[in-house]
């Protein structure tokens, strides 16, 4: 069954398997970045990882179709967000905004608007 979800301002088309779940949306503040991320980090370890770049002028790019996350983590010093995968460390300096879609507490997907406007989207499973 193929939905559309729309994040921040831009629909996305998914695919989804019905499965009865509790997720909820939110934004979180700049300020609550690097707090989130050192309580969910841990947690997140070993998902598999998929990042998609949406922007406007180059359409909807794969940046990674499923690599393994070691950890994810908020600079504030830096003002980055670093995802660290199997092989890959794929940072976003000067994030925008950052958005979470959670499953009973547990991120599933996260949506990174970077310095430039493109919205990156993580998903994990």
């Amino acid at each position: 069954m193929t939905h559309v979800m729309v994040l921040g301002s831009r629909p996305c088309y998914v695919s989804v398997i019905e499965v009865e779940r509790d997720v909820e949306s939110k934004s979180l503040a700049s300020s609550e970045w690097y707090s989130y991320f050192a309580g969910v980090g841990k947690t997140l370890y070993g998902k598999r990882v998929h990042i998609e770049i949406v922007n406007a002028a180059l359409g909807d790019q794969v940046l990674v179709g499923s690599l393994l996350l070691v950890g994810i983590t908020y600079e504030p010093k830096r003002n980055m967000l670093e995802i660290l995968l199997e092989g890959l460390d794929h940072l976003i300096e000067k994030p925008k905004a950052i958005s979470v879609q959670e499953d009973s507490g547990t991120p599933v997907a996260l949506e990174i608007i970077d310095r430039e406007g493109r919205h990156q989207i993580v998903t994990l499973a």
